[in-house]
């Protein structure tokens, strides 16, 4: 850029002019054509995904409440019930159809075959899998001769 005028950069209030971020843009805005049009979202395939996957839950937690034992005078069944009023009232009945339901457990089951190998091979090294931190069974001994 070749230097200004003497007379006008006196004009200019003594300094050269600042170097503008982008055309048309204000100070301290990202230039022009650098951000997207739109935030982007979700995908709904995913959340739809993740509601049937809680239906479900809230399904399993209604049908443990009901077991033998494990009633509402426990305290675990105290939390349950909680649990339960919570979920019923960001996931009213009706809003998962049986269609998102079927495909959020065909899901669940597919990622469960996929990691069920991995966990057997866990648990038989007694890295996890056993509850409670229990060592693996022992082999079983000699058949004896009949």
């Amino acid at each position: 850029m070749p230097p200004l005028n003497p007379a006008l950069l006196q004009a200019m209030g003594g300094r050269p002019p600042s170097p503008v971020a982008g055309a048309g843009t204000l100070p301290g805005q990202p230039p022009f054509g650098s951000s997207p049009i739109s935030a982007p979202v979700p995908h709904r395939g995913l959340q739809g995904e993740g509601v049937a996957l809680i239906s479900h839950a809230k399904q399993l937690l209604e049908k443990a409440i009901g077991t033998p034992g494990m009633g509402a005078e426990t305290e675990l069944g105290q939390a349950i019930l909680k649990a339960l009023e919570v979920l019923g009232k960001q996931l009213p009945e009706g809003v998962v159809t049986p269609g998102m339901e079927r495909a959020g457990m065909e899901q669940f089951m597919l990622q469960h075959r996929q990691n069920a190998p991995m966990m057997n091979i866990m648990a038989a090294m007694g890295q996890g899998g056993a509850p409670g931190g229990a060592p693996p069974a022992a082999p079983p001994g000699p058949i004896p001769a009949g």
